[in-house]
């Protein structure tokens, strides 16, 4: 926006100043004729933009994909081998339950397994010569399937009765400690999977959220790792607002080597969103009766100026961007502007006054 800057000295500056020089060029005027005289303002155009607004936001790191491990069957911990922070490799064995009772189950199991096959065999047998029916043979069929169904059901609680690090990865949480009672399902640790890279999980308004599209450019950057910029990009945004915060998760990955970089640490981002809006864009001294994000700029038409509600979008350090199409091609007052009222005479300054620069 191309405008010269002007500043006043003290809350009457402007008119201390426009006054005067309007006695000097027309002569003394009594009070009733200032009155009604037109107010001396300044003006300039407005200037319509439809750059992308950055979106600027903070945000915590996390692990791409993170599990929850837990015990498929209660029991008592026997032995907890690693604790929080530590780096785990796939298969490595984590925790332990106290086995004596899955391994009673299993040996119990397995006997019950055998007397059905021995049993299902005797039935093959007998059958032939016709000593037991086709239905008896039958049953132990059943028994016998029914038998060996639960032995796997045993064999593969005793394999959950241990807990084994799915992927590479590092522990960001342990739940239990020795000799606990675990319950299933509930859980033991928390395991970050490395080799999946790095989300950081925003939150951000409806306003916002409805001009970001997955696969939106994203800047990420950590204080605690020196403030270096990492590229990254939007990969997730929610349906649906959580009904707490009334605020849209929002998910952007990016690609990190550093071996510091940890999950919950606090990362700086900024995504350029790929949708943007028309936004008029005006000096900051034109915003009168300004309310939050509600606030009125004056129009000039002719010599006449015309109050036009807007309401704050996005705020620059020179301008303010408001949503007003409206304003596309119109004047608005700058100076002077704290002084009107809606359908007040105005007279144009701006080429008049002395520029400090």
């Amino acid at each position: 926006m191309n405008r010269r800057s002007w500043r006043f000295e003290g809350r009457h500056g402007l008119f201390a100043l426009l006054l005067a020089s309007t006695t000097a060029c027309g002569g003394e005027a009594d009070a009733t004729a200032s009155e009604a005289a037109p107010y001396p303002v300044r003006t300039v155009p407005v200037t319509i933009s439809t750059e992308p607004d950055p979106n600027r936001t903070s945000g915590t790191v996390a692990s791409r994909t993170e599990l929850s491990l837990a015990f498929k069957i209660p029991g008592y911990v026997a032995e907890v081998r690693v604790t929080e922070g530590d780096r785990v490799r796939e298969g490595q064995v984590l925790a332990r339950l106290r086995s004596d009772e899955v391994d009673a189950q299993v040996r119990s199991a397995e006997a019950q397994a055998v007397l059905a096959q021995r049993n299902l065999e005797r039935m093959q047998s007998l059958v032939v010569d016709s000593v037991v029916t086709q239905v008896m043979l039958e049953q132990a069929q059943d028994g016998h399937e029914r038998a060996q169904a639960a032995l796997d059901v045993a064999r593969f609680n005793q394999t959950f009765a241990t807990i084994r690090a799915p992927s590479d990865g590092r522990v960001l949480g342990r739940m239990i400690e020795p000799a606990e009672f675990a319950g299933p399902g509930v859980p033991a640790f928390r395991l970050g999977a490395t080799g999946s890279g790095w989300v950081v999980q925003l939150s951000v308004t409806d306003r916002q959220v409805v001009r970001l599209t997955a696969g939106d450019p994203a800047e990420v950057r950590l204080d605690a790792l020196g403030d270096v910029a990492m590229a990254g990009e939007v990969t997730e945004i929610a349906d649906a607002a959580d009904p707490r915060t009334g605020t849209f998760a929002v998910e952007v990955s990016f690609a990190a080597s550093d071996a510091r970089l940890r999950s919950g640490m606090i990362a700086r981002v900024t995504v350029m969103p790929s949708e943007s809006e028309a936004l008029s864009f005006v000096p900051s001294q034109s915003l009168v009766d300004t309310d939050g994000l509600d606030a009125a700029v004056f129009v000039v038409t002719g010599d006449r100026v015309r109050r036009q509600p807007v309401r704050v979008v996005r705020i620059g350090i020179e301008s303010i961007g408001v949503h007003a199409p409206e304003l596309e091609g119109e004047t608005i007052v700058t100076d002077g502007a704290a002084y009107l009222r809606d359908g007040d005479r105005v007279d144009d300054r701006t080429a008049e006054l002395p520029d400090p620069s």
